[in-house]
Formats: C-alpha cells, structure tokens, sequence
C-alpha cells in the first residue's frame, strides 16, 4: 500500500492530526497498516482515489511536493487536503478576511469592500465559507480575483446551504479545500481546525466583526501565535459584533479603519476605472437621482418603487466603482 493511501485511509477513520503527527514520530509511514488495531483501529482499503474520482474530488497529502508549505506552521498540520477548483491558487499571495456569522450590514459592507481591494491587489483571499462576514468576502474576492473557501465540513458538504449557489461559483472560479474525508458534516470540533488552516495560508488576517466568542479570534489566536499580522476593524463598545475585535485591538492586532489603510499596493489599471457606460438602467436612474438631491436609501427606494436591501446592494456596487460616496448619517454623493 503506498503512501497516499495510506494517509487516505487515516482521513476515514478520522485519524487525528496529533495523533498522526505522534505515530510519524514512532514509525515509517508504511508501517502504519501493520500496526495492532488497539493501537490504529482502521479498516484498511485499497481503492480510496477510485472513490474520490467518482466524486470529481482531488487530494494531496503532506507529502506531494504540491502540498503547501505554509501549512507547516502548524504544530500538528493536516496530512491530507481535500480539494474542488484551482488546486494552483495554494501557491499565490493570500490573506484571510474573517469574521462573525451574525454580520452587521455594515460588516457585511466593509467585508466585501476589503475582499475585493485584496483582489484587485493581487491576493487570493481565503475564507470559510460561513453566513455573514465570510460570504461577503468570498463575493467581493470574486467580484475583481479570486478565492478560496476553506471548509468545517467536506467538500462534498455545503455548508450552510443557503451558500450553495456561492460554494459553487468558487469551486468554478477558484477553490475549495478541506483536510475532512467526504461525507463529513458540520461537527463543531471541525471548525477551530479549519480556522488554524486559513490563518497559516495567509500572509495577514483581517478580523472584521467579531464577538468575544467568535471562530474568528481562534483564526486570529493561530495567526498571532505563528508571527502573522492581524488587523481588527473596531466598532462601539456597545456592539456585541465588535467587542472581539475590539478585544484584538487591545491584544496587540493593528487597527483596520478603512479600505485604504490595507498593507497593499492599490492596482491602477483600465480594468479598474469606472463610468455610467457601463451600469445598469437601474443604476443610471440612482445616480441620476442622487445627482439631484436625492441620497438616503429610504428615498431612493421610494423614489424607484424598489426594496430597500435591493437599493443597499446597488448602491455598495456604484461605491467601489467610484461613482459615488456614502457621507455621514447615510447620505450618498455623486463623485
């Protein structure tokens, strides 16, 4: 049996990392299968990849010279990855915006806004696939690059549901990994284990929103404790959503106030210099609107006869085109 079966045959049985990691340091890894079963209790097979070819589902193990070598930072790093899309991307600059499942609308805003400054500067930007902060950043990545999702589940596991239509687009347009065997569901214990993978592919972590008991302050903890920079956007001390962050601040992570302030060079191209050619009938009519006097959402959407979260989404959009500008108390400005 060689070695990548091997390793496949541990994901299964749902080996531990540790426990992988402390058995390497016993025995050669084809040795393994050898072992008494008290000591690795595993139903050995041979025909693993078949399976996963069956599913269109790629891996590497620890030891493919394609298997990244960030990932090593890790004290007890996957030995297998799981993967659907451009399994290349691992090997490209990235960093990691995370954040809470319970987003703000101005989280959500401020998450996809970095996402996409990331993309268009080059970075890959890695996240995990969750409700609120991650899915915006995953959207705002693919709106000017790319991304990659890393999971608490599967691959062959969506996560939460509601983002099926989005695990898709980024297993088409950049890629999925996960160090857990098909068919893994979302059991709680995954996801401080997903968190530490997305930390140490990143070249920085930003934290967007957060409670103090978010997964994205273990993202942040791997980060700090592997010497990687981590920027925290802070927010009132009353916001639950910010006090994790907040917390950050206080622990040393760099203050994130605006897109500007990112550690990256700005990309000045064609590509990324905007005019009305190029916007919707429904968005000429809003800056026609906003030209006009007209710039709190609430009277724009009545104005146009459209629901308010349709207005938002639209108005985020003509924002990073650099069209118009959101002032104080939620007024917007033609530029």
């Amino acid at each position: 049996m060689d070695r990548d079966t091997i390793l496949l045959n541990l994901a299964k049985a749902r080996v531990s990392w540790p426990q992988f990691h402390k058995l390497l340091k016993k025995y050669p890894v084809e040795a393994l299968p050898l072992l008494d079963k008290k000591e690795l209790p595993v139903e050995w097979q041979e025909d693993l990849s078949c399976e996963l070819e069956e599913k269109e589902i790629g891996y590497i193990t620890c030891f493919s010279p394609l298997y990244p070598e960030r990932l090593k930072k890790l004290k007890n790093y996957p030995y297998v990855l799981f993967y659907r899309g451009d399994l290349s991307l691992l090997n490209k600059k990235m960093a990691a915006v995370v954040g809470s499942r319970k987003a703000t609308l101005r989280g959500k805003e401020f998450s996809y806004r970095v996402s996409l400054e990331l993309a268009a500067s080059g970075y890959v930007v890695v996240s995990g696939m969750a409700a609120g902060i991650d899915t915006h950043a995953h959207r705002g990545a693919l709106s000017a690059g790319t991304t990659v999702a890393v999971l608490g589940t599967s691959v062959d596991v969506v996560y939460p549901k509601s983002n099926y239509r989005l695990f898709e687009e980024v297993c088409e347009k950049g890629l999925v990994i996960s160090p857990f065997y098909p068919s893994t569901s979302a059991y709680r214990y995954n996801f401080p284990l997903r968190n530490g993978i997305i930390a140490a592919l990143s070249e920085f972590v930003v934290v967007v929103e957060a409670a103090l008991k978010s997964g994205a302050l273990i993202t942040a903890r791997y980060a700090m404790e592997m010497g990687i920079p981590v920027y925290a956007v802070p927010g009132r001390i009353s916001d639950v959503q910010s006090k994790g962050t907040n917390w950050l601040i206080k622990q040393g992570a760099r203050l994130l106030d605006s897109v500007e302030e990112l550690p990256v060079e700005k990309a000045v191209s064609e590509d990324n210099v905007f005019d009305e050619q190029g916007c919707s009938e429904l968005e000429k009519s809003l800056l026609d609107l906003i030209s006009s006097g007209i710039g709190t959402v609430e009277e724009l959407a009545q104005k146009l006869n459209k629901d308010v979260n349709t207005l938002q989404r639209l108005l985020l959009e003509l924002e990073i085109k650099g069209l118009v500008v959101r002032r104080f108390g939620g007024v917007y400005e033609r530029i």
